[in-house]
């Protein structure tokens, strides 16, 4: 961050000693050398998770907006949760950067707008936040972050339209940086084709994977053995891959290119059943439907031992253009350390929201104790305590896979479903009986998790296929 230049009433010069060593006590080394290499140029970044990536590249619009006047920072991420979350981000960083300059007696810029959606400030600065989308792409000023390219739906389309706003700007002589950001996805998609095709040659790409990162913060930032630092870091990568396995290890975090083909659900399959459930107006204008005509399926996996619970909605209705009855995996949640009976109350208030036609739980872990209280709560004829099997396992989510292949059901952009998705695998038993298997994984909030929003997605669309009167006896 040596090169980077502020501004006051009398000019532009090089930032001073205290903001500099603001920076440093901010982000880790390694994240400090990404921003380091964004001064040089157009910016394309394939990092493994739980790095930071977003809390480092919210730094740059951040900084830029409180010490230069007139710059404009637009952020499109997958969804407008994505964006709300990286802006909030930039906040915080703001908050902190004011402090520095208050402590050192500088002037600091006033925010006049500071919603969910952008920060202004009477500079004349400003960051904005929207969900990818063509439309949002265009007609934006100044520079432009493409964040989370690799789970963005219609990826090539906004990567062309926002090419097109920072190639036009800078014809014209106005400076413009761009940045494109994203974990590693499967080959054949736009992110992969573009690391690798001739579009990102006159970008910097950085490829920053978990155990290199990890590495160098423990040894070099905190000061660690090296001995030390690479038996911790070699433990925890075959912790990982006991969870994950191989395949999305390699992906999430060595950045490396996934084969298409492989688990339960095909990562091509969830790139094209993905939408935002955070746009005005998804493709069918779902949001605009009125509850009435609206049916709810509500899938709940309670919390067992030290793992969170799930919880998801299946909304199913006529969309206004296409005619055609969709469902849609609404919202998921992952609650930490709620104890089963409040879970209830988060239940009972999503039931509230619309026709619920099924409340489906998980009898597995905890027994059937979440059940029999739901079913006390909202009836027989509401309620299924869904016991697994081996058999029941593929079954349940056999329905969701064959929901996606007819293109009848879609899932959120939510990189923590998304991830439980595509670790689910196909197991066979000597016998040469089907299974399912659903391994341990680590959410962005760092939990231990055992599938439990792909449980809860899968059980709240069955409800909705399968809206039959409770039962408690399981299936073999």
């Amino acid at each position: 961050m040596h090169s980077h230049f502020v501004e006051d009433g009398s000019g532009r010069y090089p930032a001073p000693p205290w903001l500099l060593d603001g920076v440093r006590a901010a982000l880790r080394g390694y994240q400090r050398e990404w921003l380091a290499l964004g001064q040089q140029g157009d910016i394309a970044h394939r990092g493994a998770r739980q790095l930071g990536k977003d809390h480092t590249w919210a730094f740059e619009p951040a900084l830029d907006v409180a010490t230069r006047r007139g710059q404009q920072w637009s952020v499109l991420s997958a969804s407008f949760s994505h964006s709300k979350d990286f802006l909030a981000d930039a906040s915080k960083h703001l908050d902190y950067l004011e402090l520095l300059h208050r402590q050192n007696g500088v002037a600091f810029p006033k925010r006049t707008s500071d919603t969910v959606s952008q920060i202004v400030l009477d500079n004349g600065s400003a960051i904005k936040a929207y969900a990818a989308t063509p439309k949002n792409a265009q007609g934006r000023r100044g520079n432009i972050v493409l964040n989370e390219i690799g789970i963005m739906p219609r990826a090539a389309l906004i990567y062309e339209t926002a090419d097109a706003v920072v190639q036009g700007q800078r014809s014209r002589g106005l400076t413009a940086r761009y940045r494109i950001i994203g974990n590693a996805s499967v080959y054949g998609s736009f992110f992969q084709k573009f690391w690798e095709g001739r579009l990102s040659r006159s970008f910097i790409k950085i490829t920053t994977t978990w155990e290199e990162a990890m590495t160098r913060w423990l040894r070099d930032d905190l000061g660690h053995p090296l001995e030390k630092v690479t038996a911790w870091v070699e433990m925890n990568v075959k912790r990982l891959i006991g969870r994950l396995g191989v395949p999305a290890f390699g992906q999430w975090y060595r950045c490396e290119w996934r084969a298409p083909a492989g688990g339960f659900f095909p990562p091509e399959l969830l790139d094209a059943v993905q939408y935002d459930p955070d746009l005005e107006r998804i493709p069918t204008d779902f949001p605009a439907l009125s509850s009435a005509q609206v049916r709810q399926g509500i899938g709940w996996d309670p919390a067992r031992r030290r793992h969170p619970a799930g919880l998801a909605q299946s909304l199913e209705g006529l969309p206004r253009r296409s005619g055609e009855r969709r469902r849609f995996i609404w919202r998921p949640q992952r609650l930490i350390k709620v104890p089963w009976h409040l879970q209830l109350d988060r239940i009972e208030a999503l039931k509230a929201e619309r026709n619920t036609v099924k409340i489906t739980v998980d009898r597995q872990g905890i027994g059937d104790m979440p059940a029999e209280e739901a079913t006390r709560r909202w009836g027989e004829g509401l309620v299924e305590g869904y016991a697994f099997s081996t058999s029941s396992r593929v079954r349940l989510f056999n329905s969701l896979l064959h929901g996606m292949q007819l293109d009848v059901v879609a899932i959120p952009v939510h990189t923590d479903l998304r991830m439980e998705l595509e670790s689910v695998q196909q197991s066979y038993t000597k016998e040469g009986r089907e299974g399912v298997v659903i391994p341990e994984t680590e959410s962005e909030g760092g939990e231990d998790t055992h599938g439990d929003l792909a449980v809860a997605a899968a059980l709240a669309d069955w409800g909705l296929t399968h809206p039959g009167g409770a039962f408690f006896g399981g299936w073999v």
